[in-house]
């Protein structure tokens, strides 16, 4: 299929710009970026999912990602039957928002393992299902984090507005977890 093969070349290329980013190069790199064409949907859902990704991975760089997303913001591509504009600042809304929302999802999934570790009788099957539970709550919080500093960024370089923030401060306040407010 062209549209796939499209997809991963353009894939390449940004993955390559976007894995050089630094806070000293950002302006060169946001410019490389820029002018790179998105044709497809599909190409442009992939650049979004990359920036993410990339934000959440490296949270110190998440100015960077954000300068980025301001300046990609209006971009729009209309579907091959031209029935559907796919906007960036749409895409990205909605992959924040699923990030979001994960936050919360996850009760089933914590007391599924809280009950496996529990009831493990083997004490050393034990510690590495405790420490591979850690580790999982740790990853967890930190992309929990990088995504409510990612939705702040965007606020700032005004990608995302007002209302958006204020429905996630909602939502941390009225979770009873103290670590969802960090």
């Amino acid at each position: 299929n062209t549209e796939d093969i499209e997809i991963e070349e353009m894939q390449k290329k940004y993955r390559s710009i976007i894995d050089n980013i630094t806070a000293e190069n950002i302006v060169p790199m946001a410019k490389k970026m820029i002018s790179l064409p998105i044709k497809t949907d599909g190409c442009l859902k992939n650049v979004v999912e990359l920036l993410f990704q990339k934000a959440m991975d490296k949270p110190e760089l998440i100015p960077q990602y954000a300068h980025i997303c301001s300046l990609m913001k209006d971009m729009v591509v209309h579907s091959k039957d031209r029935k559907f504009i796919t906007s960036f600042r749409t895409q990205l809304i909605t992959v924040c928002q699923n990030e979001f929302e994960a936050m919360f999802n996850r009760k089933q999934m914590i007391t599924k393992d809280r009950i496996e570790i529990e009831s493990c009788k083997n004490k050393k099957m034990r510690k590495i299902l405790q420490s591979s539970y850690d580790q999982k709550e740790l990853d967890h919080r930190s992309r929990a984090i990088a995504n409510c500093r990612l939705i702040c960024e965007l606020l700032k370089v005004n990608v995302l507005v007002p209302p958006v923030l204020e429905m996630c401060v909602a939502k941390l306040a009225e979770s009873s977890k103290e670590t969802s407010i960090e």
